[in-house]
């Protein structure tokens, strides 16, 4: 729990953040939603998933995608390298969390689980929040603190803990299909808010690359589902 708390949900959190700060929203989520295609090709190598055409297909599109996010059509890199680092980590880091919450979560529920891996996650990385504080000048004015307290809590409770929890009851509780599709909107939704609040426009080859990725997110939510309908039906027949 201990590694989870650290490499799991901290760094999945950190490296998003940095990939934000070296390039942007869209871009960043895009890269972090790679999680998913890592996950399933973690299974397909230790024997819980049977590797087909299909799987094959999603790492391509994956793969792909991935290259049309970072570069154009004249193959000019579009992404920083620091930026595009945080970002396959914050994909690593997610595939972690979510290979590694699977028996806590059975055990214990999602939010038990969610709570005690920021918890730990929170108290190994204060030390490196500490040391960046030093060189921190609060706004001037009580209007500019509020502004800063009420986005840190903001981003704190809705943008991690709510939304970490959330994901985690939607495994617990939906079809793999369902959770799948429903975060795939996640990439889309901050293209959009990228665009209406912070007025960034992606390049065509970059939203291409972003649809990919999400194409090959989908193909991988459907796995889950279509294994448990065997199932089903295999002890129905019986």
């Amino acid at each position: 729990m201990i590694l989870l708390g650290i490499f799991g949900y901290a760094g999945s959190s950190l490296a998003y953040l940095e990939a934000i700060q070296y390039s942007n929203a869209a871009t960043a989520t895009l890269l972090q939603f790679l999680f998913l295609p890592m996950v399933a090709g973690y299974e397909a190598l230790t024997g819980s998933l049977r590797w087909t055409r299909r799987w094959t297909l999603t790492l391509l599109l994956a793969i792909f995608g991935t290259l049309l996010l970072i570069v154009g059509t004249d193959f000019q890199i579009l992404v920083t390298p620091v930026g595009l680092l945080f970002g396959l980590l914050a994909a690593v880091a997610g595939a972690y969390y979510n290979l590694g919450s699977r028996n806590y979560v059975r055990t214990y529920g999602p939010w038990w689980t969610t709570s005690w891996g920021f918890a730990i996650g929170g108290l190994v990385s204060l030390p490196f929040g500490l040391v960046s504080l030093r060189d921190y000048v609060l706004p001037s004015g009580i209007g500019g603190v509020s502004e800063v307290v009420f986005l840190v809590g903001f981003v704190t409770v809705f943008g991690t803990l709510l939304a970490f929890s959330l994901y985690i009851s939607g495994l617990e509780r939906l079809a793999a299909t369902e959770v799948g599709i429903a975060s795939s909107s996640e990439p889309i939704l901050s293209a959009v808010a990228s665009y209406i609040f912070l007025g960034l426009v992606l390049t065509f080859t970059q939203y291409l690359g972003g649809a990919l990725i999400i194409l090959a997110v989908i193909l991988v939510a459907t796995r889950n589902d279509q294994r448990s309908t065997r199932s089903d039906t295999g002890r129905l027949s019986a």
